[in-house]
Formats: C-alpha cells, structure tokens, sequence
C-alpha cells in the first residue's frame, strides 16, 4: 500500500515559480557587452568528444582524436595514463 506524505504548505507550487526560459544565441549576443568595433568576437569551432576510456568530455586541441595516433578518441588524462603505462 502507498503512502502519501503532506505536501508542505509553505512551499511554492509549480504554477507559482517563474518559468525559467531557455536563451537564444541572438539574446545572448544582444545581452553580452560590445566589444571594440571592428572585433569580431571569437566563436569556439571546437568539436565536444567523449574519451572512450573514462567517459569523460574533451575537446579538441591537445586530446584531439586523430587517425594517426594510437589513441584515439582519449582524453588529456587518459593518454598521459596510457603512455606513463607504456614507459614503465
């Protein structure tokens, strides 16, 4: 059998809260502060990737997956784990 436990009466219901809404790209460009003229502000083209090992994110730069290493698809840590194994 199922118990119902009181809801207490103090707390706000969820027709009471403000709907939190979600920003677009445009209302956050339009909110951020302008830079110098003439500066174009710089967007990431980075790619997000999930580190076969550890599940962990990671983006490209330094922990890049590329077809020529044998780690691919690893993160920072995970490589440098991978190597520390392979040297002692």
């Amino acid at each position: 059998m199922a118990t119902r436990r009181p809801t207490p009466s103090n707390a706000p219901s969820a027709s009471d809260a403000p709907q939190k809404l979600r920003q677009t790209q445009a209302e956050y460009v339009a909110a951020r502060p302008a830079g110098e003229p003439g500066v174009k502000p710089m967007m990431s083209s980075s790619k997000m990737y999930v580190c076969r090992r550890c599940q962990a994110n990671f983006k490209t730069g330094d922990g890049k997956p590329d077809a020529r290493l044998p780690g691919l698809g690893k993160c920072n840590k995970c490589l440098a784990a991978a190597t520390a194994a392979i040297a002692a």
